[in-house]
């Protein structure tokens, strides 16, 4: 089965201590983005430890089959 498709999705967080540095916006996108891959119900061995501090919310997903 072919799909096509899109997420848009809403990632809060706050009190996050990261280090000033010139990877700083990298380091937040890995945390944000395992944080979304911690809902993951497929792959129980390998999540990631969901964080108090952050709230994601799957504003819209819509998939549908590829033409």
């Amino acid at each position: 089965m072919l799909l096509k498709g899109e997420y848009i999705i809403k990632i809060d967080f706050k009190d996050l201590q990261i280090p000033a540095g010139e990877y700083s916006g990298k380091v937040i996108d890995h945390i944000s983005f395992e944080q979304v891959y911690s809902l993951s119900e497929l792959n129980n061995k390998e999540i990631p430890h969901k964080r108090e501090n952050f709230n994601i919310e799957i504003i819209k997903r819509k998939i549908c089959p590829s033409q």
